[in-house]
């Protein structure tokens, strides 16, 4: 979940399901952080988004990670 300040700006984002896995979790947050302003060009004031992500293995050290 991205939620924005009072200038539109992400104020905070944090997982609302765990995946029970830290690491993952983490890399998660790092691939909303990163792509959340492409996705959401113009952020309304003070809102709160979901922004559900798919997290998929690409091997044994390998994870994907991206938008539903």
């Amino acid at each position: 979940m991205v939620k924005t300040n009072g200038a539109g700006q992400i104020e905070s984002i944090v997982v609302s399901k765990s995946t029970g896995n830290a690491k993952v979790d983490r890399r998660a947050l790092l691939f909303v952080k990163n792509t959340f302003a492409q996705s959401v060009p113009h952020p309304r004031v003070r809102h709160r988004y979901v922004y559900p992500v798919a997290i998929s293995k690409t091997g044994p050290n390998g994870l994907r990670v991206s938008l539903f």
